[in-house]
C-alpha cells in the first residue's frame, strides 16, 4: 500500500484540509510536491483564497456521491461486457443506459452521466486490446468527477483547494483522526498558514512528550476520563522532526530532502544501536 501519511493545512485555528494518502507519502514524493507548491510565489495567497470555498463533506453529501459513483461504475462494468458498442446518443438524448432512470437524475448528475458514457464509449470503441482494457480499468468515476475524494490525490489536494471558487467550491473528506494511528501514519506534513511554517512529522511520540501542540488536541481529553482510564491511555501523535519558515522557502527541494535523509539516517542508526 506504500507509505501512508497525512497532508494538512492549518488556517484560522483549524484544519480545513487533512488529506489521508495511501500511496507514496514519503518526503521524496508527497513532501517534495507540497514543498514545490508552497514555494511558488503567489500560491500561498491562492491557497488562502481557495480555502474560503473549501469545506468538509456532510454525511448526506457523502452518501449521495457514493451512490452516484456506484451507479457510474456499475454502468461502466456493464458496458465493458458489450462486444459491439451501439449508438448511445440519438437526437441529443442518451439511450441504451442499461436500466438507468434518467428522470430521477439531477441536472448535474445527468451531465456527469453523459460525460462518463461518452468517455467510456470512446475508449471501448478503440478495440479489445490489452492496452484499451487497462485504460478502461484505470478510468475511475471518483477520480473523474471528485478527484479530491480519491485516496490517490496526495499533494494534488493543494492545487485543487487553491483553485476553489464560490461558483465551484471544493468538498473534501477529513482524515485528521489518522494522525492518532501511530503505527500506520508514517509521515505527516502541515502547512501552517497562521504561523507561516511548513512542518514535517515522522513516526510518533506520546502526546504528553510531544514538543509540538499541532496534534495534541486530537482524541479524548484526559481531564474528562477517570484515573484508571488515564493510566491505561497512551495516546501517540505524529512526531515533529523539522519546521521551515514559509518566507525562506525556495523552489529547490534539496534542503528539505537533505534534512529528511539525515533524520532517517539518525533514526536507523538509533534503531540499530538499540
Amino acid at each position: 500500500m506504500g507509505t501512508k501519511g497525512l497532508i494538512c493545512v492549518f488556517y484560522r485555528g483549524r484544519f480545513p484540509i487533512a488529506q489521508f494518502t495511501q500511496g507514496d507519502g514519503s518526503p521524496s514524493v508527497v513532501g517534495a510536491r507540497i514543498w514545490n507548491f508552497i514555494s511558488v510565489p503567489g500560491n500561498i495567497a491562492r491557497l488562502k483564497r481557495g480555502l474560503e470555498h473549501t469545506r468538509i463533506l456532510e454525511d448526506k453529501e457523502r452518501s449521495r456521491i457514493s451512490s452516484e459513483v456506484h451507479k457510474l461504475e456499475k454502468w461502466k462494468s456493464g458496458l465493458h461486457r458489450i462486444s459491439v458498442i451501439r449508438e448511445h446518443f440519438k437526437e441529443g438524448k442518451l439511450v441504451d443506459l442499461q436500466d438507468q432512470d434518467m428522470s430521477k437524475m439531477s441536472v448535474a448528475e445527468l451531465g456527469r452521466f453523459k460525460q462518463w458514457s461518452k468517455k467510456i464509449s470512446f475508449l471501448r470503441t478503440q478495440g479489445d486490446t490489452l492496452e484499451v482494457a487497462l485504460r478502461l480499468s484505470q478510468t475511475c468515476a471518483i477520480k473523474e468527477f471528485w478527484p479530491q475524494l480519491s485516496l490517490d490525490i496526495g499533494a494534488g489536494i493543494m492545487e485543487l483547494a487553491a483553485s476553489a471558487t464560490h461558483e465551484q467550491p471544493l468538498l473534501i473528506q477529513s482524515g485528521l483522526q489518522f494522525a492518532l494511528e501511530a503505527i500506520s501514519c508514517q509521515w505527516a506534513y502541515v502547512v501552517d498558514l497562521d504561523g507561516d511554517r511548513f512542518d514535517a512529522f515522522m513516526g510518533a511520540v506520546l502526546k504528553e512528550d510531544s514538543v509540538s501542540t499541532r496534534f495534541t488536541r486530537l482524541g479524548p481529553s484526559k481531564k474528562t476520563l477517570d484515573r484508571a482510564t488515564r493510566r491505561k491511555m497512551l495516546v501517540s501523535v505524529p512526531k515533529l522532526v523539522k519546521s521551515f519558515d514559509l518566507s525562506e522557502l525556495t523552489h529547490d527541494t534539496n534542503p528539505f530532502l537533505s534534512m529528511v535523509s539525515d533524520i532517517i539516517g539518525r533514526s536507523s542508526q538509533h534503531d540499530t544501536e538499540e
